[in-house]
């Protein structure tokens, strides 16, 4: 299955980690999409989350 997850703000990077490990575990293929804003961004590559950014 192909997920996608939305990031909207600082916590949803938090509240979807653990969905992420439980579906990559799985083998659900997961995409992050967010907008460079505040710190998403350092959230997802210090949890080791690929995630592709939408713009500003």
């Amino acid at each position: 299955m192909k997920i996608l997850i939305d990031i909207n703000h600082s916590a949803h990077v938090h509240y979807f980690r653990n969905f992420y490990k439980i579906m990559s575990k799985k083998c659900h293929k997961n995409l992050f999409v967010l907008r460079n804003k505040e710190i998403e961004h350092r959230l997802l590559s210090s949890y080791g989350i690929p995630f592709k950014d939408k713009g500003k």
